[in-house]
């Protein structure tokens, strides 16, 4: 408990409100009903209602799943590290592949005790033949062994087959930053 009586703050970063509340909400409602402050950060399009219903806080995030512009991408690293000095989160889960790179960093810069990283699959990246998912891997290989190394609290993939990717990308499953 923190000295307000809570158990901290849990923030969420989902690149989508749909997908928070399909493949996160209940893990979100658990963690309020043990008193845990709970904040998620998403691009909100039709689920604000579910996820204030349920108690929670809302933070729109600009973040996208697709597209790949330096600018945007840079101005959603900055985005998240501003967020994470604001809010002062006890422990951060970050849920696919933007969550997990840019947010680790975000984390990583605005002194984040406590991350959680969960690949819910592996994405464009490592699965289309294009030349620009080719010459993205490598990066996205870093990215992830940055995010997945270190101390702290658990991540890892949400499927067997992500688990794989995540080990051979020089991570472990279960171990992350």
């Amino acid at each position: 408990m923190t000295s307000s009586g809570s158990a901290g703050t849990l923030l969420f970063v989902v690149t989508e409100d749909w997908y928070f509340c399909s493949h996160r909400l209940a893990l979100a409602r658990a963690a309020r009903a043990e008193g845990w402050r709970v904040v998620v950060a998403t691009r909100v399009d039709r689920h604000a209602d579910d996820i204030l219903g349920a108690g929670l806080e809302l933070r729109p995030l600009s973040m996208r799943r697709r597209g790949m512009s330096p600018p945007g991408e840079l101005r959603t690293l900055l985005e998240l590290a501003a967020l994470y000095r604001r809010e002062r989160p006890t422990v951060v889960h970050h849920v696919a592949l933007k969550p997990v790179l840019y947010g680790s960093l975000a984390a990583f810069a605005a002194g984040v005790p406590a991350v959680v990283n969960a690949v819910a699959g592996l994405g464009y990246v490592f699965v289309s033949r294009s030349l620009k998912a080719r010459a993205l891997r490598p990066l996205v290989r870093a990215g992830y062994r940055l995010a997945f190394a270190g101390r702290g609290p658990r991540g890892g993939g949400d499927n067997t087959h992500t688990g794989a990717t995540v080990r051979g990308l020089g991570g472990e499953p279960g171990r992350g930053r």
